[in-house]
C-alpha cells in the first residue's frame, strides 16, 4: 500500500512541477507566438489562414480569367477581323461565358483604354479601384479599337 501512495504521490508532484514551470515550456515551445512552427500549425489546424489562401486562390482565379478573355479577345479578332466592342460581344458569340464577367469577388470587371490598350482591372479583395490588391492586364489592340469601346467603366 506504502508504494502505491508513494507512486501517486510522484504522478502528483509531476503535475504540480509541469504547472509552474508551462511558462516555461510554452516560451521554450513557442506554443503561443503565431510565428513560431507549432504556432502556424495551430493556427492551421483552427483555419485561422485558410482565409488567406483563399485570397490568394480568387487573385490567381482572375488572373486565369484574365488570361481567357485575352484570348477570347484574339479569337475575336481572328473571327471577325475588328475587335469586341464590349466584353458582353465576347459572351454573346460564346467565346466566353457570362460569369467570365465578374471576378472571383462577384465584381465585375472595369474596363477602360489606354492609348493602344484595353485595361481591364479586377477591384480585387477590397473591392476598392486603385488600391494595391487591384489585379489588372492589359490588352493590346493593335488598331487602336479604342473608339468603339463601349464596356464597363
Amino acid at each position: 500500500m506504502k508504494k502505491l501512495w508513494f507512486l501517486v504521490f510522484l504522478i502528483f508532484l509531476v503535475f504540480v512541477i509541469a504547472f509552474f514551470k508551462q511558462e516555461e515550456i510554452k516560451d521554450e515551445v513557442g506554443i503561443e507566438d503565431p510565428d513560431s512552427k507549432v504556432g502556424k500549425k495551430i493556427d492551421d489546424a483552427m483555419g485561422i489562414n485558410r482565409l488567406q489562401h483563399l485570397n490568394r486562390a480568387k487573385k490567381i482565379g482572375t488572373e486565369a480569367e484574365f488570361a481567357n478573355i485575352k484570348t477570347a479577345f484574339v479569337m475575336y479578332y481572328t473571327a471577325y477581323n475588328e475587335f469586341p466592342k464590349s466584353l458582353e460581344d465576347l459572351v454573346d458569340k460564346r467565346m466566353i461565358d457570362q460569369g467570365a464577367l465578374k471576378d472571383f469577388y462577384q465584381q465585375y470587371y472595369r474596363t477602360e483604354i489606354d492609348g493602344t490598350d484595353l485595361v481591364m482591372t479586377s477591384p480585387g479583395q477590397d473591392r476598392i479601384k486603385n488600391t494595391k490588391d487591384d489585379v489588372i492586364t492589359r490588352i493590346p489592340l493593335m488598331d487602336g479599337g479604342g473608339n468603339q469601346w463601349t464596356g464597363r467603366n
